[in-house]
């Protein structure tokens, strides 16, 4: 495995942000380095891979988000239920007001960038390429 230098960088982001979305092609490394962070945060890790987790997603997104209540979660692989973003919405928008770090969401399209989607997240999330550019700094699109 590559050291991963940036994972100081997305830990900050984690305690800033309620929702980090981690993009990048495949093979880039956003699944070990989401592993990682899990790891280290404690935050419950979930592939959108998985075919039961995909199947309980699709069928009540709400009910599944909102299983998560009383813990943070990493969803790998998001773009496979992109029905989850309003329900994640609806969970972030119920967090305390200094609660950060709910949700980090790995994949390999970037659904967030779709104007429908900023408009139902403003504020509350952010965006990293981990494909981009091997200076985080120069890779981050905060959402307006």
């Amino acid at each position: 495995m590559y050291p991963r230098n940036n994972t100081p960088f997305l830990l900050e982001l984690l305690t800033e942000f309620r929702i980090l979305y981690l993009t990048g092609p495949r093979q880039a490394g956003k699944t070990t380095l989401a592993k990682a962070i899990a790891a280290e945060r404690g935050m419950q890790y979930l592939s959108l891979d998985d075919e039961g987790v995909l199947a309980a997603a699709r069928n009540d997104p709400h009910g599944f988000i909102q299983s998560f209540a009383g813990q943070n979660v990493v969803l790998d692989e998001f773009q496979y239920a992109p029905e989850l973003t309003l329900a994640i919405k609806r969970s972030s928008d119920n967090l305390p007001s200094g609660q950060k770090g709910k949700f980090l969401l790995t994949g390999s399209a970037d659904i967030f960038s779709s104007a429908r989607t900023q408009e139902a997240l403003p504020g509350t999330w952010h965006g990293w390429n981990c494909g981009r550019s091997p200076s985080p700094k120069s890779a981050i699109a905060v959402s307006t």
